[in-house]
């Protein structure tokens, strides 16, 4: 396998966790995702796990979204 190409155009969304633990198989360790609550409280969530199971090149496809000030 020469990389992985990861194509999360179009992606509706899912579990915040699994979405931490899919990004844990490329990092040793450090914050992963920030969420901010309605009260401006700022959680941070971790990479659990210090083990990386892939090296190798990586691509991440993504969407542009424009936002729209009302």
């Amino acid at each position: 396998m020469d990389g992985v190409i990861v194509d999360l155009r179009n992606n509706g969304g899912g579990s915040l966790q699994e979405a931490i633990s899919l990004t844990g198989l490329f990092i040793k360790e450090g914050p992963v995702v920030q969420v901010k609550n309605s009260g401006n409280y700022v959680e941070v969530d971790q990479d659990p796990d210090p083990g990386i199971y892939y090296e190798g090149s990586l691509a991440v496809l993504i969407k542009q979204i424009q936002r729209i000030s009302v």
